[in-house]
């Protein structure tokens, strides 16, 4: 898989998550992982990933044991995102800088 594949499923996946929580307020990374057909631990590194980019708010629960759980919810900032994906037909690709030979 090349990068460029990698960059593609990454912002559909992204993407995906960000309008499924702008459904359901509140998900945790195994409500996501059901509701999109994907594996928990890749539902748990994306909202890991998109929290840190604020684009989504967390909240811890304490039913975790040894992994904490938490409970997502989108953020403004997460919801311009997910407008700004919507206008888009295709998602342009990021700018590569220039390799120095």
């Amino acid at each position: 898989m090349t990068s460029r594949e990698k960059w593609r499923k990454w912002n559909q996946l992204k993407r995906a998550i960000l309008s499924k929580l702008r459904e359901i307020t509140g998900s945790t990374s195994h409500g996501m992982a059901k509701a999109l057909d994907i594996s928990v631990n890749n539902a748990s590194m994306t909202l890991l990933k998109l929290y840190r980019q604020k684009l989504v708010t967390r909240e811890p629960i304490p039913a975790g044991f040894r992994k904490p759980l938490y409970r997502y919810a989108i953020t403004d900032r997460g919801l311009l995102r997910l407008e700004y994906y919507e206008r888009q037909k295709t998602p342009k690709e990021p700018a590569r800088s220039p390799r120095a030979t």
